[in-house]
C-alpha cells in the first residue's frame, strides 16, 4: 500500500497529566508550600513518544494492559483533547466510540435517542430517517423501540451505539473496546460489519484486550506498555504471540521479530473427468509436495510447476455433518476435506504440518464473475481464529455455467495450536454484500495434536495469521496471483 493515501498519522505524540495536590489548597497554602520546599507536582506521561501511520483500508489493532494509555491515545487521535508534544493530522471525518453508553438520555426512547446520537455525530435528520431502519434493525432493538433507553441492559445500549456508528460509513472509525458488546452471535455480526467498513475503504483504530480478535481483523498492529511504544508493526502474529508471553509472565515487554510466517497456497481446478482425476492422484502419490509459484504481486501472472489438484467430490455424508446452511442456491457445496501432502484424508494433524482443505461445489445457475470463495476457522467456544476469502487478495473466480463442478483447494501450514476446530465455508457472488450462494457452517472439523513446532506447547487459539500467495489452476496451467 505504498502508494495509498495516508489517512491519519501520529509523529511522536505524548501526553502529560500532572498530579498532585495543588488544585486541593489555597493561595496561602500555596505559597507557603513554596516557601518552604514542601510544593510538590508529578508528571504522569500517559503516551510517550507514539508514532504510527494508517493508509486508506488499514485496520489497526492496539493491544496492552489497562492503564497502557490506549484509551488517552484514542482521545487525542480523535480531536477530544490535544496532545502535550507531537502532530497528529486526519484526513477524513472521524467517528469515534469511545464509551459506548454515553450520550444517551435515559428518559427517552430507543428511537428518539438513536436519533440524538446522530444529532452528535453531526448527522442531518434526513440521514437519520433514511438510515434509521437499518440502525434498528442491525442493533437487533426493533421491539424494543419505543421502551425508555434506561430500561434496557447496558450489552442493548452498546449494541444500538455500535449500529449508529458502524452505518454511517465514516472515513476514520475509532473503536475502543465496543466489539465486545452482545452476546457470541451478536459479536461474529460486528466482526463482519468491521471487514465490510475495512473493505470499503474505511481506516480504522480497534483498542482491543483479545489478541484473537486483533489477529483476525487487523493487518496492523500497535502495542503500549505504561505509556511507551513497545511496538508498531504490519507482523500482527509475531506481535500478538510476543504480547500473549507477556501476560503469561514468561517474558518481558520486548517484541522479537516473527518466524517465517505460514504460507497458504491456492489452487483452482476447473471440471475434471475421472481418467483425469486417477492421473492426478497417481501424481498426488508420487510427489511429496506441493509446488509453490514464483509470483511477485496481485496481478503479476508467472508461470509455476503444475501442481496436482484433488478431484472433484461429492460427500453423501456432508449435508448431514453440516450443522446450518444457508444461501439463494445457485452454486451449493458437495463437500469439504482435509488431506495431507500425499492426497490422504486425515482428520487429525499436527501443529505446523502442511495439509490440503479441499472443497468442492457444483453449479446450479450459471453466475457471473465475481465469484468470493471462503472459510472461517472457530475453535470449540465459537470463537472465530481464522478468516480468508479471495476477496482478501483482490481474487475472484470466472464466470461459472451451470452444470460445472469445481474445486478449490488450500494448502496450509496449519497455524493452530492443540485443540478441535469447526471449518465453516462460504460463496458469495458479491464481498461487500452479506448474502450467500451457500453458506456451511461446521461443514469440516479438525483436530490439532502438538507437533515439532516450537508453538504447539500452547494450548487453545491460533498462533499467528495467514499470509497467503495464491494461484489459479485450470485446463493444465498456472499462475500466481498474489504472493505476500
Amino acid at each position: 500500500m505504498s502508494n495509498a493515501k495516508v489517512m491519519l498519522s501520529c509523529q511522536k505524540v505524548s501526553i502529560l497529566y500532572q498530579v498532585g495536590d495543588f488544585k486541593n489548597i489555597g493561595l496561602k497554602e500555596w505559597v507557603m508550600r513554596r516557601l518552604t520546599g514542601r510544593y510538590e507536582v508529578i508528571n504522569f506521561w500517559a503516551d510517550k513518544d507514539v508514532t504510527f501511520s494508517l493508509n486508506k483500508g488499514d485496520m489497526l489493532g492496539i493491544i496492552g494492559l489497562n492503564g497502557a494509555g490506549k484509551s488517552t491515545l484514542l482521545k487525542a487521535v480523535s480531536g477530544i483533547m490535544e496532545p502535550t508534544s507531537g502532530t497528529i493530522s486526519r484526513r477524513g471525518n472521524v467517528v469515534a466510540l469511545l464509551e459506548l453508553a454515553s450520550g444517551f438520555d435515559g428518559d427517552l426512547n430507543v428511537k428518539e435517542n438513536a436519533y440524538l446520537r446522530g444529532a452528535m455525530l453531526g448527522y442531518t435528520r434526513a440521514f437519520m430517517d433514511k438510515t434509521y431502519p437499518d440502525i434498528i434493525e442491525f442493533a437487533e432493538l426493533k421491539e424494543f423501540e419505543d421502551r425508555p433507553f434506561k430500561q434496557l441492559s447496558s450489552g442493548m445500549k452498546s449494541r444500538l451505539a455500535f449500529a449508529i456508528a458502524s452505518l454511517v460509513k465514516p472515513e476514520i472509525l475509532i473503536l475502543d473496546e465496543v466489539l465486545a458488546v452482545g452476546d457470541g452471535a451478536f459479536r461474529k455480526k460486528s466482526e463482519a460489519k468491521m471487514r465490510e467498513i475495512i473493505k470499503g475503504g474505511a481506516t480504522t483504530i480497534l483498542v482491543s484486550h483479545s489478541t484473537s480478535q486483533v489477529r483476525s481483523l487487523c493487518n496492523k498492529v500497535l502495542w503500549l506498555d505504561k505509556g511507551r511504544q513497545v511496538v508498531c508493526t504490519d507482523d500482527v502474529g509475531g506481535a500478538c504471540d510476543c504480547y500473549d508471553k507477556f501476560l503469561r509472565g514468561a517474558s518481558p515487554a520486548v517484541y522479537i521479530p516473527h518466524a517465517p510466517k505460514a504460507r497458504i497456497d491456492m489452487h483452482v481446478a476447473e471440471n475434471i473427468t475421472p481418467p483425469v482425476a486417477k492421473s492426478q492422484v497417481a501424481t498426488t502419490q508420487s510427489r511429496p509436495n506441493v509446488a509453490v509459484g514464483t509470483g511477485k504481486g496481485p496481478g503479476q501472472k508467472a508461470s509455476v510447476p503444475r501442481t496436482p489438484i484433488m478431484p472433484f467430490r461429492r460427500d453423501v455424508n456432508f449435508a448431514k455433518r453440516v450443522t446450518e446452511r444457508k444461501g439463494t442456491g445457485e452454486i451449493k457445496y458437495t463437500a469439504a476435506d482435509f488431506y495431507d501432502q500425499f492426497g490422504r484424508p486425515i482428520r487429525v494433524a499436527k501443529c505446523g504440518q502442511l495439509v490440503r482443505f479441499v472443497v468442492s461445489f457444483s453449479v446450479v445457475k450459471g453466475v457471473p464473475a465475481g465469484t468470493v470463495v471462503g472459510f472461517d476457522c472457530c475453535d470449540q467456544s465459537g470463537k472465530q481464529l481464522i478468516s480468508l476469502n479471495l476477496h482478501t487478495f483482490s481474487c475472484s473466480l470466472p464466470a461459472l455455467k451451470a452444470g460445472a463442478n469445481r474445486t478449490v483447494e488450500f494448502s496450509i501450514h496449519i497455524p493452530l495450536n492443540t485443540g478441535k476446530y469447526s471449518w465453516s465455508v462460504n460463496l458469495r457472488p458479491n464481498p461487500d454484500k452479506p448474502n450467500f450462494y451457500d453458506y456451511c457452517h461446521n461443514a469440516a472439523i479438525l483436530t490439532v495434536v502438538k507437533g515439532s513446532t516450537r508453538y504447539s506447547q500452547y494450548q487453545g487459539g491460533a498462533f499467528l495469521a495467514c499470509p497467503a500467495s495464491i494461484s489459479f489452476v485450470g485446463e493444465g496451467r498456472s499462475s500466481v496471483l498474489f504472493r505476500k
